[in-house]
């Protein structure tokens, strides 16, 4: 992640088609243990360490018998000094006695960013040396990250699913 005032950002989502993002429920007994089993698989299965999971909210609210949560995670993965994965993950539902429903969403982007802080980095000379490097060099390896993404997001959705049929058994 590049630390500028100003910059150049190039964003693309995993996800080609409106929405943007994956969702997935569940119905069954004990919704609420998918914030424990998320917490888990979040860093194992995007292979970032805690410190780069954002827990952005957490709403738990406890009302008699009914419990009603609404999580959302963010997830930061450096790939080099340009370009890094931006992933989130947003869980809510609610339990009354234990039955309930849980909604996961899963959304991505690959976000490629220029600083142009300095006179030289806004200069038009330096914005076509910028452009030539990006489109010749940089774009097949931008393809790449893409491609990662898309299975980091897949990956992900594959895990949750599993969950969902191990707590419905369970």
């Amino acid at each position: 992640m590049v630390i500028a005032r100003t910059k150049l950002v190039i964003e693309d989502p995993f996800i080609r088609f409106d929405p943007y993002y994956i969702v997935m429920n569940y119905r069954g007994p004990k919704p609420e243990r998918f914030y424990a089993r998320l917490s888990e698989l979040i860093p194992l299965v995007y292979g970032v360490d805690r410190g780069q999971v954002q827990e952005r909210t957490f709403k738990w609210d406890n009302v008699g018998d009914t419990q009603k949560f609404d999580v959302f995670w963010e997830i930061s993965k450096p790939l080099d000094r340009f370009t890094y994965f931006r992933m989130s993950v947003e869980l809510t539902g609610n339990s009354t006695k234990g039955e309930g429903g849980a909604r996961v969403r899963l959304f991505g982007t690959l976000r490629t960013e220029y600083p142009q802080d300095t006179l030289w980095q806004r200069s038009i000379f330096y914005e076509m040396i910028r452009m030539f490097w990006h489109t010749i060099f940089y774009k097949t390896q931008r393809l790449k990250y893409l491609h990662e993404g898309r299975a980091l997001i897949r990956n992900m959705e594959t895990e949750i699913k599993k969950a969902f049929e191990e707590f419905r058994v369970g």
